[in-house]
């Protein structure tokens, strides 16, 4: 026979367990994911940079390409591997901050030397199993851009705290 304390216990749990179930904002486990994002700048001769943060399964690691400066250097790339912990750090970054569905609000301000910024999110997760992809580039400032502030920030972070040797733009 069971007891009235283990049915109440059991209800509370199954309770529980459906409410962070169905909490909005509950993020289905990653299997893959590919945060990149790049700058060319507008000035002639100026370098380019694209930052990559990829996890594969369980293999995570982190990409920083410097293109050159000119067409007589060679384009620099170094590639450290990071921690899943790491990875799902930024990711969570790049959730709370909705990146995967920002759109940039362009100041109609002209910038003759702005170049171009695009940020490009790939992911699978267990629940879906297809591969989503939001790619979005802009060529003038633009007015809502905290969350990528706080994305690049959290992923220059990481970078300089594994390739060291890189310099990269700010922050």
């Amino acid at each position: 026979m069971i007891g009235n304390g283990f049915i109440k216990c059991f209800i509370a749990l199954l309770v529980t367990a459906l409410v962070a179930a169905a909490a909005v904002g509950a993020e289905p486990r990653l299997l893959n994911a590919t945060i990149k994002i790049s700058e060319t700048p507008g000035e002639p001769g100026a370098p380019t940079q694209t930052l990559i943060a990829v996890r594969n399964g369980a293999q995570c690691h982190l990409t920083v390409r410097i293109g050159p400066a000119d067409a007589i250097k060679a384009e620099k790339t170094e590639t450290r591997p990071i921690s899943i912990v790491e990875f799902d750090t930024l990711w969570s970054v790049v959730v709370a901050e909705k990146v995967r569905g920002w759109l940039p609000e362009e100041s109609l301000d002209e910038v003759a030397d702005f170049g171009e910024k695009r940020i490009r999110v790939e992911w699978t997760t267990e629940a879906s199993g297809t591969p989503q992809v939001h790619e979005v580039a802009w060529v003038r400032p633009v007015t809502n851009g905290q969350s990528l502030v706080k994305t690049r920030a959290a992923m220059s972070t990481l970078i300089r705290a594994h390739i060291r040797d890189v310099k990269l733009f700010a922050p």
